[in-house]
């Protein structure tokens, strides 16, 4: 690490603090990746794909569950799905779910 202005390099683990802080309050302040209107969006639009499923006899998926697949199209812009493909998005659930122990 380069010496800051006082001849000593910057303190990584303060540093990755500040950082932290600062990206918190961006997106929870200023620019919330979820905010009220899009909450609304997907609460709408996951209980259009439940009632769209529902009427096929094949999806028997537990209440209030969609596919996996279909929560990925649903939750994710198409910009977002380009940065997440739903094979990561799939592994990312997985690892999740084995720590929630479900």
């Amino acid at each position: 690490a380069e010496a800051a202005a006082g001849g000593r390099p910057p303190d990584e683990a303060v540093v990755g603090r500040h950082v932290g802080a600062v990206v918190d309050r961006w997106y929870r302040e200023e620019s919330p990746l979820l905010t009220a209107e899009r909450e609304q969006q997907l609460r709408a639009g996951w209980e259009a794909a439940l009632a769209r499923l529902s009427l096929l006899a094949s999806a028997a998926m537990p209440e209030g569950h969609l596919p996996l697949r279909e929560a990925w199209e649903l939750m994710l812009t198409c910009e977002e799905r380009g940065e997440l493909p739903a094979d990561e998005f799939a592994a990312d659930v997985g690892e999740f779910l084995g720590r929630a122990g479900a």
